[in-house]
């Protein structure tokens, strides 16, 4: 499974990473964007299968990001 945490605080970006590494045991990729043009090239490139992104991030926030990646990226909207 291929996990993606966009946010543009790194604090919470390793704090999810070592919760989500301590929680499951299975191979887990966990995948890392600062803003919501980065989620995009991620999701572009990778095609996570999960993704948490954080509302307010620069260049462009979350839901922005959410929008356009729906086009490309095969993570379900829900």
């Amino acid at each position: 499974m291929i996990i993606l945490i966009a946010d543009d605080e790194n604090l919470v970006r390793l704090g999810l990473k070592k919760i989500i590494k301590d929680t499951y045991l299975e191979n887990i990729e966990i995948l890392e964007a600062k803003n919501g043009r980065e989620m995009l090239e991620v999701c572009r490139n990778m095609a996570p299968d999960l993704a948490f992104v954080d509302i307010k991030m620069p260049l462009l926030n979350g839901l922005e990001a959410i929008e356009a990646a729906k086009g490309f990226c095969p993570i379900q909207h829900g």
